[in-house]
């Protein structure tokens, strides 16, 4: 099977970062979709992008929480056919760093990988 790549990006209030965080990740790397998942933002979030047949914008009307953002994500993959999706932190300073070793463990087989803002990555071979 092909492996069909989603960059999943919630946001809430991200109206003044949105668009240079956009342009860092397509400048960095090459994905089949990005889509940004809007929170209920009451800012200018959704305004300060535009959409094309690459990157998609789903919008929640109230806040639902990265879990509410994380269902939408996995129900747009779902009916779009992506195969694969991930979930970045666009609050992170270097929130393109996860991208690598992700796909090396979707390469490997592993089907689900989670980073939060307070883990880092480490192969089995890396130092303590």
């Amino acid at each position: 099977m092909n492996r069909k790549e989603l960059i999943a990006l919630p946001v809430y209030q991200k109206a003044a970062i949105i668009e240079s965080k956009i342009n860092e990740l397509k400048r960095s790397y090459s994905f089949d979709g990005i889509l940004l998942i809007d929170d209920g933002s009451e800012d200018d979030t959704t305004e300060a992008v535009e959409p094309d047949e690459f990157f998609h914008l789903l919008t929640h009307d109230k806040p639902l929480g990265y879990g509410g953002c994380f269902i939408s994500a996995i129900e747009y993959a779902n009916a779009h056919g992506f195969t694969h999706v991930i979930f970045l932190d666009l609050c992170h300073p270097d929130f393109t760093s996860p991208i690598g070793p992700i796909r090396e463990a979707f390469e490997a087989g592993v089907e689900i990988v989670n980073i939060s803002r307070a883990s880092s990555i480490h192969s089995e071979t890396d130092e303590e």
